[in-house]
């Protein structure tokens, strides 16, 4: 998702620095991990919590 976003708004950085940053790994990327990108690259992210049904 963060190499989604960065794409989208023209940020110049390699998808394998911003796995890095963001602690993506064979199973993938979790909530703390965007959070954690997000914040390196400048972007604002808000957390929120789901009610469950």
């Amino acid at each position: 998702m963060p190499g989604t976003i960065s794409k989208h708004y023209n940020l110049e950085m390699p998808i394998t620095q911003i796995r890095e940053i963001a602690g993506t790994d064979k199973r993938g990327i979790n909530a703390l991990g965007v959070i954690k990108a997000t914040k390196e690259l400048d972007f604002e992210a808000k957390v929120r919590k789901r009610k469950t049904r």
